[in-house]
Protein backbone atom coordinates (compact mmCIF):
# COMPACT_ATOMS: atom_id res chain seq x y z
CA UNK A 1 0.00 0.00 0.00
CA UNK A 2 1.37 3.61 -0.86
CA UNK A 3 2.17 6.03 1.63
CA UNK A 4 -0.40 8.39 -0.23
CA UNK A 5 -3.00 5.96 0.04
CA UNK A 6 -2.37 5.85 3.38
CA UNK A 7 -2.50 8.91 4.46
CA UNK A 8 -5.87 9.10 2.36
CA UNK A 9 -7.11 6.84 4.35
CA UNK A 10 -6.06 8.42 7.60
CA UNK A 11 -7.67 11.72 6.27
CA UNK A 12 -11.06 9.99 6.08
CA UNK A 13 -11.16 7.97 9.17
CA UNK A 14 -10.01 11.28 10.69
CA UNK A 15 -12.89 13.44 9.31
CA UNK A 16 -15.35 10.35 9.96
CA UNK A 17 -14.46 10.81 14.15
CA UNK A 18 -14.64 14.35 14.09
CA UNK A 19 -17.95 14.36 12.09
CA UNK A 20 -19.16 11.78 14.73
CA UNK A 21 -18.23 13.35 18.07
CA UNK A 22 -19.33 16.75 17.07
CA UNK A 23 -22.86 16.05 15.06
CA UNK A 24 -24.36 15.18 18.32
CA UNK A 25 -24.60 11.23 17.93
CA UNK A 26 -22.08 10.24 20.59
CA UNK A 27 -23.01 12.90 23.37
CA UNK A 28 -26.69 12.69 22.16
CA UNK A 29 -26.96 9.65 25.27
CA UNK A 30 -27.62 11.53 28.85
CA UNK A 31 -25.69 14.54 27.49
CA UNK A 32 -28.70 16.80 28.90
CA UNK A 33 -30.96 15.07 31.26
CA UNK A 34 -34.15 14.98 30.63
CA UNK A 35 -35.30 12.85 33.71
CA UNK A 36 -34.21 11.29 36.92
CA UNK A 37 -35.17 7.61 37.15
CA UNK A 38 -34.88 5.95 40.62
CA UNK A 39 -36.08 3.10 42.42
CA UNK A 40 -37.91 1.70 45.56
CA UNK A 41 -39.00 -1.06 46.59
CA UNK A 42 -41.67 -2.55 49.02
CA UNK A 43 -42.27 -6.20 50.29
CA UNK A 44 -45.68 -7.41 50.16
CA UNK A 45 -46.59 -8.78 53.51
CA UNK A 46 -48.62 -11.88 53.12
CA UNK A 47 -50.88 -12.02 56.65
CA UNK A 48 -51.63 -8.39 56.97
CA UNK A 49 -51.99 -7.71 53.10
CA UNK A 50 -49.98 -4.60 53.40
CA UNK A 51 -46.67 -3.26 51.70
CA UNK A 52 -43.53 -2.35 53.80
CA UNK A 53 -41.76 0.98 53.69
CA UNK A 54 -39.51 0.86 51.07
CA UNK A 55 -36.37 -1.46 51.68
CA UNK A 56 -33.44 0.11 49.62
CA UNK A 57 -34.28 3.24 51.86
CA UNK A 58 -31.02 4.16 53.72
CA UNK A 59 -32.14 2.62 57.17
CA UNK A 60 -34.22 -0.06 55.86
CA UNK A 61 -34.24 -3.20 58.45
CA UNK A 62 -32.35 -6.57 57.18
CA UNK A 63 -34.22 -8.57 54.86
CA UNK A 64 -33.22 -12.15 56.37
CA UNK A 65 -35.71 -14.55 56.98
CA UNK A 66 -38.19 -12.46 55.60
CA UNK A 67 -40.21 -15.32 54.15
CA UNK A 68 -40.78 -17.08 57.78
CA UNK A 69 -41.49 -14.21 59.79
CA UNK A 70 -44.65 -13.23 61.79
CA UNK A 71 -46.15 -11.77 58.49
CA UNK A 72 -44.09 -13.34 55.87
CA UNK A 73 -43.33 -11.72 52.44
CA UNK A 74 -42.90 -13.96 49.16
CA UNK A 75 -43.70 -11.28 46.85
CA UNK A 76 -42.63 -7.67 46.27
CA UNK A 77 -43.52 -4.44 44.45
CA UNK A 78 -40.72 -2.66 42.55
CA UNK A 79 -41.81 1.04 42.01
CA UNK A 80 -39.75 3.04 39.43
CA UNK A 81 -40.04 6.69 39.77
CA UNK A 82 -39.32 8.96 36.74
CA UNK A 83 -39.20 12.58 37.46
CA UNK A 84 -38.89 15.17 34.45
CA UNK A 85 -36.29 17.86 34.37
CA UNK A 86 -38.27 21.32 34.94
CA UNK A 87 -40.01 21.89 31.00
CA UNK A 88 -38.83 18.69 30.26
CA UNK A 89 -41.98 16.27 28.49
CA UNK A 90 -41.26 12.58 26.77
CA UNK A 91 -42.61 11.49 23.62
CA UNK A 92 -45.07 8.68 23.23
CA UNK A 93 -42.41 5.87 22.78
CA UNK A 94 -40.68 6.49 26.05
CA UNK A 95 -40.56 2.93 27.55
CA UNK A 96 -39.44 1.96 31.04
CA UNK A 97 -37.82 -1.40 31.17
CA UNK A 98 -37.29 -3.75 34.73
CA UNK A 99 -34.84 -6.66 34.77
CA UNK A 100 -35.04 -7.89 38.32
CA UNK A 101 -32.70 -11.00 38.43
CA UNK A 102 -32.23 -13.48 41.60
CA UNK A 103 -28.62 -14.28 42.23
CA UNK A 104 -27.46 -18.37 42.54
CA UNK A 105 -26.80 -19.56 45.79
CA UNK A 106 -26.03 -23.13 47.03
CA UNK A 107 -27.63 -25.17 44.61
CA UNK A 108 -29.74 -22.92 42.75
CA UNK A 109 -29.10 -21.04 39.71
CA UNK A 110 -29.27 -17.59 39.22
CA UNK A 111 -32.79 -16.70 37.57
CA UNK A 112 -34.53 -13.89 35.61
CA UNK A 113 -37.91 -12.69 37.54
CA UNK A 114 -39.12 -10.17 35.83
CA UNK A 115 -38.04 -8.47 32.78
CA UNK A 116 -40.49 -6.42 31.41
CA UNK A 117 -40.89 -3.48 29.40
CA UNK A 118 -43.80 -1.14 29.87
CA UNK A 119 -44.90 2.22 28.14
CA UNK A 120 -44.53 5.48 30.10
CA UNK A 121 -48.02 6.66 29.51
CA UNK A 122 -48.42 10.39 30.48
CA UNK A 123 -46.21 12.63 32.43
CA UNK A 124 -47.04 16.42 32.97
CA UNK A 125 -44.37 18.80 31.76
CA UNK A 126 -41.79 18.71 34.57
CA UNK A 127 -43.87 16.19 36.76
CA UNK A 128 -43.03 12.87 38.11
CA UNK A 129 -44.67 9.62 37.10
CA UNK A 130 -43.85 6.00 38.73
CA UNK A 131 -44.19 2.61 37.01
CA UNK A 132 -45.47 -0.56 39.50
CA UNK A 133 -43.22 -3.89 38.51
CA UNK A 134 -44.44 -7.43 40.51
CA UNK A 135 -42.08 -9.67 41.84
CA UNK A 136 -42.97 -13.17 42.73
CA UNK A 137 -41.42 -15.96 44.69
CA UNK A 138 -38.49 -13.97 46.31
CA UNK A 139 -37.79 -13.72 49.59
CA UNK A 140 -34.46 -15.36 50.03
CA UNK A 141 -32.10 -14.66 47.50
CA UNK A 142 -30.42 -11.29 46.59
CA UNK A 143 -32.49 -9.59 43.45
CA UNK A 144 -30.37 -7.49 41.28
CA UNK A 145 -32.66 -4.88 39.99
CA UNK A 146 -32.03 -2.84 36.93
CA UNK A 147 -34.61 -0.12 35.56
CA UNK A 148 -34.06 1.74 32.10
CA UNK A 149 -35.77 4.64 30.93
CA UNK A 150 -35.75 4.71 26.62
CA UNK A 151 -36.27 7.10 24.06
CA UNK A 152 -35.87 5.94 20.51
CA UNK A 153 -36.63 8.95 18.61
CA UNK A 154 -34.58 10.85 20.85
CA UNK A 155 -31.76 8.30 21.76
CA UNK A 156 -32.29 8.61 25.40
CA UNK A 157 -31.06 6.09 27.47
CA UNK A 158 -31.68 6.58 31.22
CA UNK A 159 -30.62 3.93 34.14
CA UNK A 160 -30.73 3.31 37.84
CA UNK A 161 -29.30 0.29 39.42
CA UNK A 162 -29.80 -1.70 42.85
CA UNK A 163 -29.95 -4.69 44.93
CA UNK A 164 -33.15 -5.74 47.25
CA UNK A 165 -30.83 -7.93 49.65
CA UNK A 166 -32.70 -10.71 50.84
CA UNK A 167 -30.92 -13.50 52.51
CA UNK A 168 -32.14 -16.70 54.18
CA UNK A 169 -30.66 -19.78 56.16
CA UNK A 170 -29.75 -22.51 53.91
Amino acid sequence: MSIQRLYSISIVLTALVAVFTHSGAASAINADPIAKISLQAKLFNAKSGTLSADVLAPGAPELFNVVARDDPSTSSLVLVAVALADGKVLPSDARVRLVARERASRGARARTVVDKTIPLGAVSKGGTTHMAFWLPDVGCRAVDLKATLTVARQRISLAANSVIPFACNE
